[in-house]
């Protein structure tokens, strides 16, 4: 992917952490964070939405075996993880 295909605007002007003495190791250190951070939450939601569907008797791993995404579920699901790449790689491309 060239530079000039990912144009990335932070939402906010707050000054950037500072984690080691090299700025690309500190990008490196604010992607893995990012990672991190989204793991959790996505963990965290998917341990909810588990009990939410246990409490309703919906056997979830039986339900995951079945289940067949429709072409729009697809696209939603790649414009996603488009959206996640560009949070996760946006430091990498900023000028």
């Amino acid at each position: 992917m060239a530079s000039d295909e990912l144009k990335l605007e932070r939402p906010h002007k707050l000054p950037r952490p500072v984690y080691l003495d090299d700025a690309r190791l500190d990008k490196i250190m604010g992607a893995v964070l990012e990672m991190a951070a989204q793991l959790y939450v996505l963990h965290d939601r998917q341990r909810a939405l588990e009990a939410v569907l246990k409490q309703h008797g919906i056997e979830v791993e039986a339900e995951i075996s079945r289940f067949e995404p429709s072409p729009e579920w697809l696209a939603a699901r790649k414009q996603e993880r488009d959206a996640f790449i560009e949070r996760l790689l946006h430091d990498f491309f900023e000028e």
